[in-house]
C-alpha cells in the first residue's frame, strides 16, 4: 500500500519524541513454492514476492520463460529462500554446450537470495541486469557450470555471504557495481562484450576501482576509499551513503541526489531518491522540491535534525520514517 506524507511541519522544533512515519499494511509474506509454475508466478508478479522453497525445482525448456532464462522477474522487489533446496535450469545447448540461468532480474528493483542451498545454471545461476536494480546474496551456493555464478551487467550486487562460482569465473562483470562484504566468490573478473561499461565497480575490503555513475541507484556501504585512477559520480536522483570512513584518492563528483558520509544526509533539490534497504541518518536535509521514497520494508531512521524545505514530499511504499529528533520545515 503506498502513503503519501507531505512533510508540512511548519519550523517545529521536537526534542525527546519519536515520530514515526509507517504504511498501516508493512507485512511481508512468506509464499512456500514447491514447482517451477510456482516460483514463476511469483516472481514474475510485478507487486513483488518472499518466496521459500519448499523442493528442489528444475526448469525445464517447457516450463521456462525461453530457452535461456528460468523466470524473468518482475518489476518488483524479491527475496528468495533456498532454505536447503536446489534451484536449476541447466540443459545440453545446441551446441551440446550446458545452457540456462535460472533467475534473471532485468526489471526487478532488487532481489535477495538467502542460504543455505544452491542455485545451478548451465551458464549462469543469475543475470543480473537492472542498472537501477540490486542483487544481494546474503547465502547460498550460486554456480554456472559453464560459465559464472553472476553475470553481471548493471544496477549493485552486494556479496555479504555464500559461494558465487563457476566454470570461468564467480562474477562475469560486464557493468555495475559489485560489493564484496563476504562470502567466497571465486573470482570478479571484467569483460567487455561489446558495450562500453559507463557504472562500473568494484568494493573490496572498503576499496572502490573502477569509473562508476550512481544515477537513480543508491549505494550503502560501511567504509569507503575512492583509489586512485578511480572516479565515482552521483547524478540525478543517485546517492551514496557511507556510514563511516570515507576517503578520496581519486575523483568523487556530488552533482545531484543523496549524499551521506558519517550520518549527515543531504539530498538536492528537484530530484526523488529511492532508499530500498535500513539506514539511520544522524541528520538529513531534504531541499526545496527533493523527494525521498522509502521502499521494500526498509526503515530509514533519523536520530538528530530533520530539515525539510519548500515542496518536499516522503512516500512511504512498505517503509518506516522514524524521527527521533528536532523537525524544521522552512
Amino acid at each position: 500500500m503506498k502513503k503519501l506524507i507531505a512533510l508540512m511541519l511548519f519550523a517545529v522544533l521536537l526534542f525527546g519524541m519519536a515520530w514515526v512515519i509507517k504504511p498501516v499494511h508493512a507485512a511481508n509474506t512468506v509464499t512456500e513454492v514447491s514447482t517451477a509454475a510456482e516460483l514463476k508466478a511469483a516472481l514474475e508478479n510485478n507487486a513483488g514476492a518472499h518466496v521459500r522453497l519448499t523442493k528442489n525445482i528444475t526448469f525445464t525448456t517447457n516450463n521456462a520463460a525461453d530457452s535461456d532464462l528460468g523466470v524473468i522477474l518482475g518489476e518488483g522487489y524479491y527475496t528468495v529462500d533456498l532454505n536447503n533446496c536446489k534451484l536449476e535450469y541447466n540443459y545440453t545447448g545446441r551446441n551440446g554446450d550446458p545452457n540456462g540461468a535460472p533467475l534473471a532480474t532485468h526489471h526487478a528493483n532488487g532481489l535477495t537470495i538467502n542460504g543455505p542451498g544452491t542455485i545451478v545454471g548451465g551458464v549462469y545461476a543469475i543475470e543480473q541486469g537492472n542498472q537501477f536494480g540490486v542483487l544481494t546474496v546474503n547465502g547460498g551456493t550460486l554456480k554456472g557450470v559453464i560459465g559464472s555464478g553472476i553475470r553481471m551487467t548493471g544496477g549493485i550486487a552486494y556479496i555479504n555471504g555464500g559461494t558465487v562460482t563457476g566454470n570461468f569465473y564467480g562474477v562475469f562483470h560486464e557493468d555495475g557495481i559489485v560489493v564484496l562484504n563476504g562470502g567466497t566468490v571465486k573470482s570478479v573478473v571484467f569483460r567487455n562484450m561489446g558495450q562500453p561499461a559507463q557504472k562500473y565497480g568494484v568494493i573490496k575490503n572498503g576499496v572502490f576501482t573502477g569509473n562508476a555513475i550512481l544515477e537513480d541507484i543508491v549505494l550503502i556501504v560501511d567504509d569507503l576509499t575512492v583509489s586512485l585512477g578511480s572516479s565515482m559520480k552521483v547524478i540525478r536522483g543517485g546517492g551514496l551513503v557511507v556510514r563511516n570512513s570515507f576517503v578520496n584518492k581519486g575523483t568523487f563528483t556530488y552533482e545531484s541526489g543523496l549524499k551521506s558520509i558519517n550520518g549527515e544526509g543531504l539530498i538536492s533539490k528537484d530530484f526523488r531518491v529511492r532508499i530500498a534497504q535500513d539506514v539511520t541518518f544522524s541528520s538529513l536535509r531534504i531541499q526545496e522540491h527533493g523527494w525521498l521514497r522509502i521502499e521494500n520494508g526498509a526503515t530509514v531512521t533519523i536520530s538528530g535534525a530533520f530539515v525539510t524545505e519548500q515542496g518536499c514530499n516522503v512516500m512511504a511504499e512498505n517503509g518506516t520514517l522514524r524521527l527521533l529528533g528536532s523537525i524544521d520545515h522552512r
